[in-house]
């Protein structure tokens, strides 16, 4: 009798082991689907002018914007320069699943690969299980998260990353390599996640480690394949393996520009009148995220150095990347989406040590999710 007890409150102690372990991901991922489905179905104030869009009688649900060119890709291939500035990870993927609703449900599973391997890199981190779940939190309900569960490569982006850097923390070198070449091909900002590689080199070297230098040269080696494989097809097919930059400021209107440039250029811009104000509280969050990222990831305990200082220098550089990437009579366009994949800032911010603090920003984060996935749906703006 007593064994037959301790068998049935082994099985109790475990399932609620096992309920404690589903709640940290589940939630997140109802209230952010509850937050998009809402604000996609939210009807459409008429005073508000819709821009206009390529493929835009295709428009519909969370198929907008850069999601029609990706699905264009798919069925028609390159067929222009302009097409080239997307990169072909995406078209693959829905032309292998032929439906783009297919596509969306793919997201929601990777999604949530997404978010434990996000949790693995937080412990990693050292972040406690309180300052884990507020990053986790941070990420699903991030001002673009509309993008995490459409046709945009942002998923995709952190999701390699995160595997990449999952199989190097096990020492699984050969998938390391394999989702970071992979990773290389969602995105030309991939190549940022190199100073993680980088990182354990110079490290390595410093221990006069020469195996495990080896290893990481070969890994950061590994994230130019696929986009290698990219130019060379560029370069077969329109006599430039470098289309896909050319096109940027040929025919997307981007251009470089000095950060703080940008920056007043667009505070101007989202406080000029109209629609454009609906921007200006966006725009303020991704001030305030860059700026916490740089100041505070160098004081985030990581377990391992190279972990640390790979993850600084990827903060870094993808923060000037994106204030210095702009468009013409759009300046700060994408801003915070450019800024959501650099995942180590939502631990940066998760280890503020006022918990009141932390949630009411995650309330502020979930107000701009809403406000953006109806903009997007709608068509009205883009963040």
């Amino acid at each position: 009798m007593k064994t037959a007890e301790v068998n049935v409150g082994s099985r109790a102690s475990l399932g609620l082991a096992r309920k404690r372990e589903m709640r940290w991901w589940v939630w997140p991922v109802l209230v952010n689907l509850i937050i998009l489905v809402a604000a996609t179905y939210l009807p459409y104030f008429k005073s508000v002018a819709k821009d206009t869009m390529e493929f835009g009688d295709r428009a519909h649900f969370w198929f907008q914007w850069d999601s029609l060119w990706y699905m264009d890709i798919a069925n028609n291939g390159y067929q222009d320069r302009k097409a080239t500035a997307f990169f072909p990870f995406l078209p693959l993927l829905i032309r292998v699943l032929s439906n783009p609703y297919l596509v969306l449900l793919a997201n929601q599973i990777a999604f949530v690969c997404c978010l434990h391997l996000l949790k693995k890199f937080f412990v990693r981190m050292n972040l406690n299980a309180s300052q884990t779940r507020t990053a986790i939190w941070l990420f699903v309900l991030n001002p673009a998260a509309i993008y995490y569960s459409t046709l945009y490569t942002e998923l995709w982006t952190v999701l390699f990353s995160l595997a990449s850097l999952e199989m190097a923390a096990q020492k699984k070198w050969g998938w390391a390599a394999l989702f970071a070449a992979i990773l290389s091909s969602t995105r030309a900002t991939a190549l940022t996640f190199g100073f993680f590689p980088l990182a354990l080199l110079v490290y390595s070297v410093l221990r006069a480690d020469w195996k495990t230098s080896l290893r990481a040269l070969l890994w950061g080696g590994s994230l130019l394949i696929g986009l290698l494989a990219y130019m060379t097809y560029l370069n077969g097919k329109f006599g430039d393996p470098f289309a896909f930059s050319a096109t940027q400021s040929k025919d997307w209107d981007h251009y470089w520009v000095l950060p703080w440039k940008q920056v007043i250029e667009g505070l101007k811009d989202a406080m000029s009148g109209g629609i454009q104000i609906m921007k200006l509280p966006l725009l303020i969050v991704s001030l305030l995220f860059a700026f916490w990222g740089a100041v505070t990831i160098w004081k985030v305990p990581f377990r391992r150095a190279w972990h640390k200082w790979g993850a600084v220098l990827f903060v870094l550089s993808g923060i000037l990347l994106t204030f210095s990437f702009g468009t013409e009579n759009s300046p700060m366009h994408s801003t915070f989406r450019y800024l959501s994949v650099f995942f180590p800032v939502y631990a940066a911010i998760a280890v503020i040590r006022t918990k009141q603090l932390r949630w009411l920003i995650v309330a502020g984060f979930a107000g701009l999710s809403f406000a953006g996935a109806w903009a997007y749906t709608h068509s009205a703006w883009y963040l």
